[in-house]
């Protein structure tokens, strides 16, 4: 079994579909945010303010070189697409790609709900901005994505069952 690595913008639920297919895969689950603060010693805020967004995404390839070295249920940040390197490694892996994909409103809702996650790209943006942002990375969702899954209108279960019927089983 390859991995299965979530890929979409913050607040599309790659935490919380990870979990769940975790629970039902018996695969190891990989949050790589998570992976990133335990390993540094710090928050990622604090990481983008130490390193900037550049050092950060430096920090992040090498994690993602690593994960997709093992089958597990991998759960990105959002922004992982950003670096040409990071969607090669997506493209050369054996992984399944999954794009959380949803409608900029969804996200932004769930974004403002989470007051115990604070995420450095959303503290000095409007909404506004944020929308291109996701807008600009549709296109990078899109190219390391194997799969598609429209997240909206479904629940967390039934997103799991879509990706266990096209994936997993």
């Amino acid at each position: 079994m390859t991995s299965i690595v979530l890929v979409g913008f913050m607040g599309s639920g790659k935490t919380t579909v990870a979990k769940a297919l975790q629970t039902q895969s018996n695969l190891p689950l990989v949050d790589m945010d998570q992976l990133i603060i335990n390993s540094q010693g710090q928050s990622i805020s604090e990481l983008f303010e130490r390193y900037g967004e550049s050092g950060f995404r430096r920090i992040e390839t090498a994690c993602l070189r690593d994960c997709l070295q093992t089958s597990s249920i991998i759960s990105t940040g959002g922004g992982v697409v950003l670096s040409s390197e990071n969607r090669q490694l997506l493209n050369k892996s054996t992984s399944h790609i999954i794009w959380l994909k949803a409608e900029f409103e969804t996200m932004y809702q769930r974004i403002i709900a989470d007051k115990k996650n604070v995420r450095p790209i959303v503290v000095q943006r409007t909404k506004q901005e944020l929308e291109k942002i996701e807008n600009d990375r549709r296109a990078l969702y899109e190219d390391v994505a194997t799969f598609i899954v429209e997240v909206d209108r479904l629940s967390v279960n039934q997103i799991v069952n879509q990706i266990k019927r096209n994936i997993i089983d």
